[in-house]
């Protein structure tokens, strides 16, 4: 959504100001470098079949212990690859 350049952008499938903010049709939020292109170097805050949350980076699926990755959700909250504890106090 959006060139990414300075200025405003909106259509149908949501709005984006430069290219460090975007909310998508569907509600989700990005902020920070590059939200207008990516979901990996923003914060999202968003929802999905186990509820709410706020998360930055993914989880690199060929190097995940260097991951760059915070969530926190209504169903868990998760640093990186190592650490997880979910909304029954599980790790």
């Amino acid at each position: 959504m959006g060139s990414g350049k300075s200025g405003f952008y909106l259509a149908s499938n949501g709005l984006s100001i430069g290219e460090r903010f975007r909310v998508d049709s569907t509600g989700v939020l990005r902020l920070g470098r590059h939200a207008a292109h990516s979901d990996s170097d923003c914060w999202i805050i968003g929802y999905d079949d186990n509820g709410s949350y706020i998360k930055y980076g993914k989880i690199d699926k060929d190097n995940p212990d260097s991951s760059k990755y915070v969530k926190i959700g209504t169903d868990k909250i998760q640093l990186g690859n190592k650490f997880s504890v979910d909304n029954t106090g599980k790790l």
